[in-house]
């Protein structure tokens, strides 16, 4: 949607915590490529380690996530949060986080839902509305753990100049 709008998104973020995540995650990159007619894309893969399961884990993902792109990107960042699946408390500490580290935040899916829906569908990925009800108290316990695991997934961070080809998807992977 961000870059529908003319939004130059120099770099991806490709954020994974297992082998399907990052199969789901460079199906993405690769529609995202098709969709804006991109010939070569700079692709940060990221692995990330989640410190807990059940509902917490998906916020806690969201938030180590949004962390590493404060530090990876430039003055503009483009979230992937929506009050569809995301808690408005939620998405507001990340833009007031995103301001407090001198970054623009913005969040072109905030109040989508259906289109949202079909992109998923279309990524052949299931879109996951429970988190929407998720207290913000139990999120606020693994504090220490998401910032101790965003500094982890900079370290461990790779960076990738692809050219998008025929194969772009088989090269996301392979490059990993």
């Amino acid at each position: 949607m961000a870059a529908k709008a003319g939004f130059d998104c120099t770099s991806i973020v490709l954020p994974y915590a297992d082998e399907s995540e990052l199969e789901i995650n460079a199906k993405l990159v690769q529609l995202f490529a098709r969709r804006t007619g991109r010939k070569k894309q700079t692709i940060l893969a990221v692995p990330i380690n989640i410190p807990a399961k059940g509902m917490v884990h998906v916020l806690l993902k969201e938030k180590i996530i949004s962390k590493v792109l404060m530090q990876f990107q430039s003055n503009r960042i483009v979230f992937p949060l929506t009050a569809a699946v995301h808690p408005i408390w939620f998405i507001e500490s990340i833009i007031q986080e995103t301001l407090f580290a001198g970054k623009i935040p913005f969040a072109p899916l905030l109040f989508m839902s259906s289109e949202l829906g079909r992109y998923a569908e279309e990524a052949g990925i299931e879109l996951n509305v429970s988190a929407g009800n998720f207290a913000k108290g139990k999120l606020q316990k693994y504090s220490n753990a998401v910032d101790s695991e965003a500094r982890s997934a900079i370290k461990h961070a790779k960076r990738l100049e692809l050219k998008v080809g025929p194969n772009y998807f088989h090269d996301i992977i392979d490059s990993i």
